[in-house]
C-alpha cells in the first residue's frame, strides 16, 4: 500500500511539473489586454503611455526601463524573475544565459508558461514601469565594487556542490542547455532572496541607471 501511494505522488508531482511547461499563450495575452484596458482608462498618465500596446509592455522599450523602479518594486521584479524562469522549459531556459543579466527581452516568450500568480505578479511590475516612465526619480545605482561585492555574496551562500558545479560550467564552455538553466536557476534564486535594499541597487546595475525624464 505503501509503494502504490508512493508511485501515485510521483505520478501527480510529475503532471504537475509537465503542466506547468505547457504554454498559455490566452492566459498571458489576457494578463496583458487587462492591463492595457487599465492603464488606458488612467487619465493621469501621458497620452504616450496610456497608448502602450499588450506588445509594448513586454517589449524591450519597456521592460529595460526598470532601472526607474524604487527597491520593493524591484525586490518583486527580482522574485517573479526567479519564479519565471523555473516555470518555463529546460531548453528555453537555457538559451537565456549570457545574452544579458536579466533576459526581459525574451518575456514574451516566457510569460505563456508563467502560472496565474507569477502572471498577476508581471502585472504589477510591468504597470509600476509604465508609471515610473510618468513620474521618474533618480535612485542609488550603486558602484561596481558594490556589486562585485553583491555577487561573491550570492556565490559564497551556495553550498559547496553548486559552487563547485558553478565553477565547472564556467570554465567549460560553452554550457549544456541543462547546465545552463540550472546556472540562471540558481543565479535567480539568489538575486530573489536579495534583502530589498540591495535589490533596487542591484536591478538599476543591471539595467542601467536611466536620466529622469517624462515620457
Amino acid at each position: 500500500m505503501r509503494s502504490g501511494r508512493l508511485l501515485l505522488t510521483a505520478l501527480v508531482t510529475c503532471a504537475a511539473a509537465l503542466h506547468a511547461q505547457i504554454a498559455d499563450t490566452a492566459r498571458a495575452n489576457r494578463m496583458l489586454n487587462r492591463l492595457t484596458a487599465k492603464l488606458r482608462a488612467d487619465a493621469t498618465l501621458p497620452d504616450s503611455l496610456r497608448r502602450l500596446s499588450a506588445a509594448a509592455f513586454v517589449s524591450p522599450a519597456n521592460t529595460n526601463e526598470a532601472a526607474l523602479l524604487d527597491d520593493s518594486t524591484s525586490s518583486l521584479l527580482l522574485r517573479t524573475f526567479a519564479a519565471t524562469v523555473h516555470q518555463v522549459p529546460e531548453s528555453l531556459c537555457g538559451s537565456f544565459l549570457g545574452g544579458s543579466p536579466m533576459p526581459t527581452g525574451d518575456l514574451e516568450i516566457m510569460l505563456p508558461y508563467a502560472d496565474s500568480s507569477t502572471l498577476n505578479q508581471w502585472s504589477t511590475v510591468l504597470e509600476r514601469i509604465v508609471r515610473a516612465r510618468a513620474h521618474p526619480v533618480s535612485r542609488r545605482t550603486p558602484s561596481d565594487s558594490v556589486m562585485k561585492a553583491t555577487f561573491i555574496g550570492l556565490y559564497s551562500r551556495l553550498g559547496i556542490p553548486d559552487q563547485q558545479r558553478l565553477m565547472r560550467i564556467a570554465q567549460h564552455p560553452p554550457p549544456t542547455p541543462s547546465d545552463a538553466c540550472w546556472s540562471i536557476r540558481v543565479v535567480m534564486d539568489g538575486m530573489a532572496a536579495l534583502p530589498v535594499q540591495d535589490a533596487g541597487p542591484t536591478v538599476r546595475a543591471m539595467f542601467g541607471q536611466v536620466s529622469p525624464r517624462r515620457q
